[in-house]
């Protein structure tokens, strides 16, 4: 829980969050009310809280209805049914609003899954939407519910009238594994996909996965990946436009499983980029936009939408992120209108590490900092300013010319409130990432170092005055402070680090250093690093033990590789390691919150972990 979020009790939870989930884009206000909602209907479905929730899926606004009707579902997750809950959902399965028809079957398969399973059967159905939502709320369990039951139901549903629901219960039964034949589902599914497959994933539900995402999961699960290729061969030659999407939607999937994904995938998706539907071009170009290999599989083909008004877009950040210049002007106009978001940012960093021109994208960044108000509106990711701000921090030194925007900015985001911090932190390593020429900076940087005494924001700074300046002593005076508090391992790496990359450590250093390394469970990885610098061979024998423990990790992975590297021969005892990552079928399982950005993270942590491997195997003797 944030520490200055409120505290709420019972009698004004229900109020406070429905205020946040009303004003939150995403309708999910995680924070202290919805924590006391959850504490206080756990204690007592039939109290006070549940009381006033269930009233509420009668409110006359249909936003109201929504959030609340999501977050009953959220609150089912346990091992009960929950009567109550059960009849408001009832009664909304045929709300005005499809909407919230939808979540209102996802709420009624929560509370309680046998009714659920009834009202698909029921004389009396509820409206198409709604039951097709009940279709696949049951057909999607929870933990507690199991797919005990399903196989059954779905041989029932096989006759039923709407070819979405007989869709949707054979990728169920496809999905969950629940029949030892699987090609009679799959024929199901061919025989549905046309005439019920718009359908599925409407908006409202729990879980909007088409028809191509359930079968990609489901063959990814239990059918194996020639079969998925298989498949996705299949559908991507379908004449329908369904189809042709359920195999954009099942590359997808297998994209983010298998490694060598990118070039079945490209085989069968290159055609769609030149579909004549326009969705299909647009959602072909963000699939094998996912992938770094994909992208350049079909760089040209991908060149040729740059100017294409549904899928130039992608086009524009997947060439970028791998490097094509032909993308520069592509990104200019996107982070100049601020519609690349928060994508803007790595695609920056790819056209920096191709070493391209970055003038033109610098300068689009701080027109845009020039015409942005003061503040952002209440919800950051609605600002451009961010965006424009990681563009600039990707161009580095490049990004000089923008000191004075970065600068002005800092300086009037130090009154708002802490929901900016992250900003804030943003500007002090943009400036720091820029060097020297960042240097009147400075004076602002001291105020912001006076003014957040004890704070991560503070440390930021510190080490980007350090930076800028090349201060050896004030960095020897800060590791004297930040050294033996916990919160301040981070700071403390990065300053041994730069110690030892700036004249070297003291004997009293080197000695924390050591201390520090010597307890590997609270270790910070960049100390590493600068054991290395500073002891070289000495430390070999520690670092080849310790560093391949982060290779799979998405935040110091490509670091380890490169102290590895580092180390050349000394580092022979991690090539196990190294192609254990790199021999992998699978994606490494990295936690992003964004799936494909996850790919992207697999394949660059792969391709360090190739370098460092062959650049240590180049210098090892192999007769040793």
């Amino acid at each position: 829980m944030n520490p200055v979020e409120p505290v709420h009790g019972p009698a004004d939870a229900v109020g406070a969050w429905l205020r946040e989930a009303l004003s939150d884009v995403h309708g999910f206000a995680y924070g202290a009310a919805r924590s006391a909602i959850f504490d206080a209907v756990r204690t007592d479905r039939a109290g006070p809280v549940a009381r006033r929730l269930l009233a509420l899926t009668n409110d006359t606004d249909a936003a109201v209805r929504l959030a609340v009707l999501r977050l009953l579902t959220d609150l089912c997750r346990d091992d009960s049914p929950w009567p109550a809950a059960a009849e408001a959902a009832l009664v909304r399965l045929r709300d005005r609003d499809e909407k919230a028809r939808r979540r209102a079957a996802w709420l009624l398969a929560s509370a309680d899954p046998r009714r659920a399973v009834e009202e698909l059967s029921a004389t009396r159905q509820p409206p198409p939407a709604a039951r097709l939502a009940l279709a696949e709320a049951v057909f999607e369990p929870s933990g507690r519910a199991g797919s005990a039951g399903l196989l059954p139901l779905a041989v029932r549903l096989r006759q039923d009238h709407d070819p979405a629901v007989r869709l949707r219960a054979a990728l169920g039964v496809l999905r969950h594994g629940l029949a030892e034949h699987r090609a009679p589902w799959e024929a199901a599914v061919l025989a549905d996909l046309d005439g019920g497959g718009e359908r599925l994933g409407g908006p409202g539900g729990l879980i909007a996965w088409r028809p191509g995402t359930l079968w990609g999961l489901a063959v990814r699960a239990h059918g194996g990946e020639a079969a998925c290729y298989a498949w996705l061969e299949r559908l991507s030659a379908r004449q329908s436009p369904v189809g042709r999407r359920a195999a954009v939607d099942m590359a997808e999937a297998a994209l983010r499983h298998w490694r060598a994904a990118p070039a079945s995938v490209v085989t069968c998706l290159r055609p769609m980029l030149a579909d004549a539907v326009p969705e299909l071009r647009a959602a072909a170009a963000a699939v094998i936009g996912a992938s770094l290999e994909a992208v350049r599989l079909c760089a040209d083909e991908l060149a040729g939408l740059l100017g294409d008004p549904w899928a130039g877009e992608a086009a524009v950040l997947a060439l970028a992120r791998t490097g094509d210049a032909r993308a520069m002007a592509g990104l200019c106009a996107l982070v100049a209108s601020g519609a690349a978001g928060r994508e803007a940012g790595e695609a920056a960093e790819g056209l920096a590490a191709a070493g391209v021109n970055l003038a033109p994208l610098v300068a689009a960044a701080v027109d845009v900092l020039g015409r942005h108000g003061k503040r952002c509106p209440g919800d950051p990711l609605r600002c451009v300013v961010p965006s424009a701000v990681a563009v600039l921090r990707a161009c580095g030194a490049a990004s000089a010319p923008a000191v004075a925007e970065l600068t002005r900015r800092l300086d009037g985001s130090l009154d708002t409130a802490s929901s900016h911090r992250w900003l804030r932190t943003q500007l002090l390593l943009t400036l720091g990432d820029i060097g020297p020429a960042a240097a009147p900076a400075v004076p602002l940087l001291e105020r912001v170092i006076a003014g957040e005494t004890g704070t991560g924001e503070a440390d930021h700074a510190l080490m980007t005055v350090i930076r800028l300046t090349g201060d050896r002593s004030r960095a020897e005076r800060c590791f004297e402070d930040a050294v033996g508090q916990p919160r301040r391992r981070a700071f403390t790496a990065l300053l041994l680090e730069w110690l030892a990359e700036h004249g070297g450590l003291s004997p009293r250093q080197a000695a924390r250093l050591r201390e520090l390394t010597d307890r590997p469970r609270r270790l910070h990885p960049r100390l590493l690093g600068a054991l290395w610098k500073h002891s070289g061979t000495a430390a070999a024998g520690v670092l080849v033990d310790i560093l391949p423990r982060y290779l799979d990790d998405d935040a110091y992975g490509a670091y380890a590789c490169s102290v590895l590297t580092g180390m050349g021969r000394e580092a022979a005892a991690a090539l196990p390691a190294l192609r254990a990552v790199t021999e992998r079928r699978t994606r490494l399982p990295l936690y992003l919150g964004d799936f494909d950005r996850e790919v992207r993270a697999d394949e660059r942590l792969a391709a360090a972990a190739r370098d460092a491997h062959a650049h240590i195997a180049s210098l090892t003797d192999p007769a040793g």
